[in-house]
């Protein structure tokens, strides 16, 4: 049985800034945050996993520049990347999101919680709403660095969201590009992601056609033309192998137990974190079938077991004396 990762929302100290360009910079965590410097201000897009490590990043900002944040940008509605807007709306930022964003962050919030709190996670409290939507693109300016928020199409939510960033050549992609270990293909009980279709390959591509020199991605180092081609030649694999199977009649069972056992070395290969080549098969499965209840974790409730409940009553307790802790050191610190 595959353990549980550790809580990604629980409070943690590290956190890894990478330059890009001189106005550029990738902040490197469980999940990436992206940090662009125009002549005005600032934009930070997505605010991390936790409040304290949003505040770690906003650290991180003012040993750049001392420029105001102008934004705090959500390239989705995942709670990984919209858990430090409070953090940046109190230090003025205005938080930014496509209309759809915001509306999953409201209507989704409810059975996304449910799921992680169920398997250990505390998640603290709900996201800071964007104030700031659009229905499809628009475009702000930090001065003399324009950005440019586009849903390109579907990714690992529908939502998804592009900034390009044309004076640097770059793109910050948020989900739809993710690097250096197996892909998260979306959340076990939503559907979204790679739902048994070439949606996501083709966003890809669609991002693609700006030529950017380097991609930003959600999760992972920094992406260029091979690590782009290996999330493609990934998602092409499973919606390639899932369907024939499935069309071969095999269950449910059936499948895992003839593709686990036969994944290519290159497959094997490749680090796991949090995605897995069991996830993937199981989110193509589900978009194959007709079912009421979104998402695959009901189709095979192990792949992610339930946390026990006395250890998970337990970790609250912990966080929540550490947070009274911390809360009460800022005050002091803060006079």
């Amino acid at each position: 049985m595959r353990n549980i990762p550790e809580n990604p929302f629980a409070p943690r100290q590290y956190g890894e800034l990478v330059k890009i360009t001189d106005r550029v910079y990738l902040f490197r965590n469980i999940v990436n945050s992206s940090i662009i410097i125009g002549d005005n201000g600032v934009a930070v897009v997505d605010t991390q996993v936790n409040q304290m490590m949003a505040r770690r990043l906003y650290n991180v900002i003012r040993t750049l520049t001392d420029k105001p944040i102008l934004y705090a940008i959500n390239t989705h509605y995942h709670w990984d990347h919209t858990n430090g807007n409070t953090i940046f709306h109190q230090q003025g930022a205005t938080v930014v999101a496509r209309e759809m964003t915001k509306d999953f962050m409201v209507n989704r919030s409810p059975r996304q919680e449910a799921f992680l709190r169920s398997r250990g996670f505390s998640l603290g409290e709900p996201p800071f709403l964007p104030q700031q939507t659009f229905p499809h693109e628009t475009e702000l300016d930090l001065g003399n660095q324009p950005l440019h928020l586009v849903h390109l199409g579907k990714a690992e939510t529908d939502d998804a969201t592009a900034i390009r960033v044309p004076a640097e050549e770059c793109i910050v992609s948020g989900d739809t590009i993710m690097t250096g270990s197996f892909p998260i293909f979306g959340q076990p009980v939503m559907n979204e992601g790679l739902m048994a279709n070439h949606d996501w390959i083709n966003t890809i591509k669609e991002l693609r056609t700006y030529a950017p020199k380097c991609v930003l991605p959600g999760h992972g180092p920094l992406a260029r033309d091979p690590e782009i081609d290996l999330l493609i030649q990934i998602e092409s694999y499973f919606l390639t192998e899932v369907r024939k199977h499935v069309e071969q009649g095999m269950s449910l069972t059936e499948l895992l137990a003839e593709m686990e056992v036969n994944l290519p070395d290159w497959i094997r290969s490749i680090a796991e974190v949090w995605g897995t080549p069991r996830y993937a098969i199981l989110r193509v499965y589900r978009g194959l079938i007709d079912d009421p209840e979104p998402g695959w974790q009901h189709l095979k409730p192990s792949a992610i077991p339930s946390a026990d409940a006395e250890k998970l009553q337990q970790k609250t307790s912990e966080l929540q004396e550490f947070e009274g802790y911390r809360e009460t050191a800022e005050e002091v610190a803060e006079g």
